[in-house]
C-alpha cells in the first residue's frame, strides 16, 4: 500500500516538473517573438539608419525599383520577421516545421 502511494506522489511530482519546465519554455517563445517585434519595427522605423549603416543592396536597387529599392528591402524585411515573430508565439512556425520534418503522413 506504501509503495503506490509513492508511485503516485512521483508521478505527481514528475507532472509538475514537466508543467513547469514548459512554462519556460512558452516564456522563452514569448519572450523571442517579443524581440522579433521590436527588431522588425526597428527596421521599418530606422530603415534610414540601416542604409547609412549596411549601405545599399544592389540586388534591391535593381528588382524593387531605382532609387529606394534597398530601402523598401528593409521595410519588407521588417514587416517579415514581425510577421514570423507573431507566427512563432503562436506556435504556426513550430507546427508547420514539424509537418516539413515529419518522417509520417502530412
Amino acid at each position: 500500500m506504501g509503495g503506490n502511494s509513492s508511485r503516485a506522489h512521483q508521478g505527481i511530482c514528475e507532472t509538475n516538473v514537466l508543467v513547469h519546465h514548459l512554462k519556460k519554455i512558452d516564456m522563452l517563445i514569448t519572450i523571442v517573438g517579443i524581440i522579433g517585434i521590436v527588431v522588425g519595427a526597428f527596421l521599418i522605423i530606422k530603415t534610414e539608419w540601416f542604409l547609412k549603416f549596411f549601405g545599399r543592396i544592389e540586388w534591391a536597387e535593381t528588382h524593387l525599383g531605382t532609387s529606394g529599392g534597398t530601402r523598401l528591402f528593409y521595410k519588407l524585411l521588417g514587416i517579415a520577421i514581425i510577421i514570423l515573430s507573431f507566427m512563432f508565439m503562436a506556435g504556426i512556425v513550430q507546427l508547420l516545421l514539424g509537418k516539413l520534418f515529419s518522417r509520417g503522413r502530412l
